[in-house]
């Protein structure tokens, strides 16, 4: 009799310790990819970023989270299309509030996009020199403000999620321009 009891408990005990592996490693796996438990990202701060010799296809697209306001901020620089301003051909935006309704169609974006932390550089070749080199950067932040830790992750983007995103990027543009503050 005391012998069933003590498999029963040991039964019971390794059960408990298995569920408890599981969800720890729920945990580690919603950490990593940036999320809670449910998969979900709760993002801070997002660059889009191309820069080469070609003064056209450059652009930066930047949203942050102000820690003191609690205010998503955007910043942005890149050539205008023809259809936005025939005037000025280069549009630039420095720390305009955006509202969570605007930055709905990004977070959408964000969230279907398989996030994770960027691998490290391949190292340089020295005898191999690039007079124009064009780089690309995609970073998503997730920052935690009680511990002080930002983690960036990112994704490969297909030529068609890249300019979904410049889209998103151009109509949260065309919303914000107006609050931004003039300079002198």
């Amino acid at each position: 009799m005391r012998k069933q009891k003590s498999n029963k408990l040991r039964i019971i005990h390794l059960l408990l310790l298995a569920a408890l592996l599981l969800l720890t490693a729920k945990l580690i796996y919603a950490q990593v990819r940036g999320g809670d438990s449910m998969g979900r990202i709760e993002w801070t701060g997002m660059q889009l970023y191309r820069n080469g010799s070609n003064y056209d296809y450059s652009y930066n697209y930047a949203l942050r989270l102000d820690a003191k306001s609690g205010q998503m901020l955007y910043d942005c620089s890149f050539k205008a299309p023809a259809n936005l301003n025939d005037e000025i051909w280069r549009c630039e935006l420095e720390s305009v509030p955006v509202t969570r309704e605007e930055l709905v169609p990004l977070d959408a974006l964000i969230q279907g996009l398989p996030l994770a932390p960027p691998k490290e550089p391949e190292p340089v070749d020295d005898d191999l020199l690039v007079c124009d080199e064009t780089m690309e950067i995609f970073d998503v932040c997730i920052a935690n403000y009680k511990d002080r830790s930002v983690k960036k992750l990112t994704a490969p983007l297909s030529g068609e999620q890249r300019a979904e995103l410049q889209k998103q990027f151009l109509q949260l543009y065309l919303k914000a321009k107006d609050r931004a503050p003039l300079r002198n």
